[in-house]
């Protein structure tokens, strides 16, 4: 019988899944194994914090640099991996072994339990502890971690800023004090000193009617001037009364329309206007305002009043009272054409009896800025300036936007 051609075997073998791995494949898992030993070791050494891994027998299995430097624990100690030993060592530095040793017995104790405490040694350091239990997947148990950072540099920074708050504060109560005892003090005092006052002009008023016209010039110009004089220092303690009452005074906050608050102290202003004087007057779009409206209306009319009178002998003059959104904030402007004045002077601009120009240019007493600068300080506010002499002025003054407060309640303080 004739045999045929040899058939040549196709078929491909067929793999186990319980064969050996090749060689290849051996030599990935070994660089696998070295590359996550090396991460795992790097990542220990390098760490600002010192760390600790106890097994379940409570038997040191490592430890990394930081934590021997640390606690200053002794090579032998480290080396007997004896978790006894170096928990005895750490116990000797420690303010409150008690706590610390009850602590960790609980641990032990508890092993799916996490701690974060603070432990103050006795060179002063305080560390930050934190510990937890190694369970595999399955439930196993294999030990615990324990983590120590340094925090005393941070804890030391805390303190100074709780001593600074706190003498700020002092501070503070101290300077509220003073205050409160100054205005008491000026207040008595313009009060006490209009009683005299009122009797020198009354008692000048009589001299005048019963020396009529039997004083001679120079009497009468003496005569003229110690009444004009009076009136002065009248005038100033009403400023200073009025100062004082703003001062101590609580605003009633609510919300209201700017614009018509705006248009009717502009009213009032142009009311005591001489007749015959050309003043152009534009209000822009003022949105809603929150605050006390009585004392915004004294605002309002202070720095309307120095428009008007700043911007005397311009033909005509032109005053505008405008508003605009800055951030949180409302802002408020009173721009006139006056004299202006030169910015350099704008230190203590709004402060009592700060004035710019001479009384025989402008009268006034100089407490009508420092009556705003007050009000606008008790809402929140800032007020500021912009000028140059013999250019246009702009006094401005802020108050916290009704939108803004509601989003800070709404989000608990945050906009």
């Amino acid at each position: 019988m004739k045999k045929g051609p040899a058939r040549r075997n196709t078929r491909k073998a067929i793999s186990s899944p319980f064969a050996a791995p090749g060689k290849a494949e051996c030599e990935r898992c070994k660089h696998e194994t070295r590359f996550m030993y090396t991460l795992l070791s790097t990542q220990q050494e390098t760490s600002i914090e010192g760390i600790l891994v106890v097994d379940g027998n409570q038997k040191i299995i490592s430890f990394n640099r930081r934590f021997a430097e640390i606690w200053g624990i002794p090579d032998e100690v480290l080396k007997s991996r004896s978790d006894e030993r170096a928990l005895s060592h750490v116990i000797s530095k420690l303010k409150d072994p008690e706590g610390f040793m009850a602590l960790v017995q609980r641990l032990y104790a508890h092993r799916d339990e996490k701690s974060l405490d603070e432990i103050e040694l006795k060179d002063d350091r305080t560390l930050e502890r934190y510990s937890a239990g190694m369970t595999g997947p399955d439930g196993e148990y294999f030990g615990r971690v324990w983590y120590f950072r340094d925090i005393t540099r941070r804890k030391r920074a805390e303190w100074n800023i709780r001593k600074l708050n706190d003498e700020l504060m002092d501070a503070v109560a101290r300077l509220k004090a003073a205050n409160r005892d100054l205005e008491a003090f000026a207040y008595s005092v313009s009060h006490d000193l209009r009683t005299p006052l009122r009797h020198m002009l009354t008692f000048m008023k009589y001299l005048e009617e019963e020396a009529g016209a039997g004083l001679g010039a120079e009497a009468r110009k003496h005569l003229n001037v110690v009444t004009a004089s009076a009136k002065k220092m009248d005038l100033l303690i009403r400023s200073l009364l009025a100062f004082s009452k703003v001062s101590r005074a609580v605003p009633e906050i609510i919300d209201f329309s700017g614009r018509e608050l705006v248009e009717e102290a502009v009213n009032d202003v142009r009311e005591d206007v001489p007749a015959g004087r050309g003043i152009t007057w534009h209000v822009g779009d003022i949105p809603v305002l929150r605050g006390d409206r009585k004392m915004l209306r004294q605002v309002l009319l202070n720095l309307l009043e120095n428009a008007v009178k700043y911007s005397r002998g311009k033909e005509p003059a032109v005053i505008e009272v405008f508003s605009r959104k800055e951030g949180r904030e409302t802002v408020i402007g009173v721009r006139d054409n006056g004299v202006g004045f030169d910015m350099k002077l704008k230190e203590g601009l709004f402060g009592v009896f700060r004035r710019l120009h001479s009384e025989d240019e402008f009268e006034g007493t100089g407490i009508g800025l420092a009556n705003v600068k007050s009000v606008v300080l008790k809402h929140g506010g800032r007020v500021w300036a912009e000028s140059a002499p013999g250019r246009e002025t702009i006094f401005y003054f802020s108050l916290p936007s009704p939108e803004t407060v509601d989003a800070e309640i709404r989000n608990g303080g945050h906009v």
